[in-house]
């Protein structure tokens, strides 16, 4: 939609009136004089040649420069296309296993490390598709929907470990129905699964839920990583991993699984060989692919029109200056022509700027002094200041910045975030200071126990300045701290739940012996039920 990026310039439009005012002025000062001159008629014609109608069309053309000037200071844009439009592209889910068994080594570093580095890879030939990621092991969690913020994939791949899903195993199974939900069921094309596993599957109805994505137009492109004489798994406490009976456990590849989820969907299956090797096939596979439009809001292309207001403002003040004020111009015309229009071009600067300078000064002595004293931790004196800045510039972000910093200093922190949000509402988004301002916003949301918004301050903040590392490592803190509570939040069914400890004066011996005893057979109701896989075997494998 076509707008004015900077609507607080609109006060420039005022610019006009104090010229408009002069010409009225001084027109009403030449009929005065002329009356106290003399005969009107002898005045006439002591005045012949000069046009009147040309001095209102020179002022008329003055003043329209101006105002054009003015507008042009709003940065008048419409947008190339529509959101998103002329941008074609394809839904694609990045599922990586992140079961224990992607800790082998059989393929250097290990398993889910060169999982990792093929999907970061892939995320950067992305541009202009949607793209989400599904972690899965015994449970399957989506991590980010389809988004064509390819900044956020990269930064939620960053966070995707074994620890990531608690129940352990690999159930391929959940982590294509997941997928299957997450994707448009309108479109029955243009849809794509990278799926990046070993294949060590528990569940045997894998083959059922690719049956659900080729239905539902989905293309399933497997890679399967590890070796068919596999390796052994770290253990948790060092040396290596060993079932039941003692004896260790050896992970391998079961590529025929993956061969058979490629063929029902009409994908490729790949070896994990070199990761160029298999990120250019893989690439070229989704390049034959049909695409879509992609609606993506975030990559919309303006048009400013500014430039051409200034020319045309330019073009006209050159007019304006080359009219003469005459029809019959005489010998001495350039010098009377000349000498009106420097005078007017001076006299306008005066107008516009003269004021504004004295302001502007005034309002960098009290920013000066507020930055010295909040240097000094006299926040009292420093936010007295900032606000008198304000006063005289509201859009100074430099002040609001500091502001937002002095609340946080003192654990005021819905105080800090909306200062914050004056600093990241202004137009000018690639500034220090909208960068700083949502990366402190996001520490005062850490510090709100809010870390979904946090997590998206952060993420904001790196989008306006990609290159600051404190940021990025306030990010990793805040997803893994979240990570954290999402494990503490979720109940662990392998430890006995005991009641909330209630008064003895409110519950006697024989009923709280009665609902242990209930509780206890509803755990082991639990315990049994969670041993029991979705096709009815059991196994107790957690790798």
């Amino acid at each position: 939609m076509a707008h004015f990026q900077y609507l607080n310039n609109l006060v420039w439009l005022l610019a006009a009136l104090p010229v408009i005012g002069f010409y009225l002025g001084y027109e009403h000062w030449k009929k005065t004089v002329k009356k106290k001159a003399g005969n009107p008629k002898l005045i006439s014609l002591m005045m012949i040649g000069t046009s009147e109608k040309r001095n209102r069309v020179k002022a008329g053309i003055f003043v329209l420069a101006i105002v054009l000037l003015a507008i042009a200071m709003l940065n008048y844009q419409k947008p190339l296309q529509q959101p998103g439009g002329g941008l074609k592209g394809i839904d694609i889910m990045i599922a990586l296993d992140v079961s224990n068994s992607m800790k082998a080594n059989d393929v250097s570093p290990n398993r889910l490390e060169r999982a990792r580095l093929l999907a970061a890879r892939l995320i950067d030939t992305l541009q202009g598709n949607r793209v989400g990621i599904v972690a899965f092991a015994g449970d399957a969690y989506l991590q980010l929907p389809l988004t064509t913020d390819l900044t956020a994939a990269r930064l939620y791949l960053q966070s995707v470990s074994t620890g990531l899903v608690p129940n352990q195993g690999t159930n391929i199974y959940n982590a294509l129905h997941l997928i299957n939900e997450s994707m448009d069921p309108a479109a029955h094309q243009y849809k794509a699964v990278l799926l990046v596993t070993d294949g060590e599957e528990l569940d045997e109805k894998a083959m059922d839920a690719a049956k659900e994505l080729k239905e539902a137009g989905v293309v399933i492109l497997p890679v399967g990583i590890g070796t068919q004489n596999g390796a052994t798994l770290p253990g948790e406490n060092g040396g290596i991993r060993r079932d039941e009976k003692g004896e260790p456990v050896i992970s391998k590849l079961n590529d025929q699984l993956l061969k058979d989820l490629a063929a029902e969907t009409s994908g490729t299956y790949r070896l994990m060989g070199e990761t160029s090797e298999t990120l250019n096939a893989i690439v070229t596979e989704l390049k034959t692919m049909d695409q879509k439009p992609i609606s993506n809001a975030t990559m919309v292309n303006y048009k400013s029109y500014s430039p051409w207001l200034i020319a045309l403002a330019l073009v006209l003040l050159i007019f304006e200056f080359l009219l003469p004020a005459k029809v019959n111009p005489a010998s001495e015309s350039a010098k009377r022509i000349v000498t009106p229009a420097v005078e007017k071009m001076t006299l306008l600067f005066m107008l516009l700027f003269a004021g504004n300078m004295v302001n502007a000064q005034s309002t960098r002595m009290l920013l000066h002094k507020a930055n010295e004293a909040y240097r000094q931790n006299q926040y009292d004196e420093a936010e007295k200041l900032y606000q008198s800045v304000l006063k005289n510039d509201p859009a100074n972000n430099v002040a609001k910045y500091n502001l937002g910093n002095i609340a946080y200093r003192r654990k005021q922190y819905e105080e800090a975030v909306k200062t914050y949000d004056d600093v990241t509402a202004q137009k000018q988004e690639t500034t220090k200071a909208a960068a700083g301002a949502w990366n402190n916003k996001g520490l005062s949301f850490v510090q709100q126990k809010d870390l979904p918004k946090a997590i998206e301050s952060f993420k904001e903040s790196i989008r306006k300045n990609p290159f600051d590392e404190e940021v990025r490592n306030n990010l990793m803190k805040a997803l893994q701290e979240q990570q954290q509570q999402q494990k503490q939040d979720k109940p662990d069914s392998n430890k006995q739940q005991s009641p909330k400890p209630k008064p003895q004066n409110q519950m006697k011996k024989k009923d709280a012996e009665e609902k242990m005893a209930a509780l206890r057979q509803e755990e082991k109701k639990i315990r049994d039920k969670m041993k029991q896989p979705v096709n009815g075997n059991t196994s107790d494998k957690e790798w």
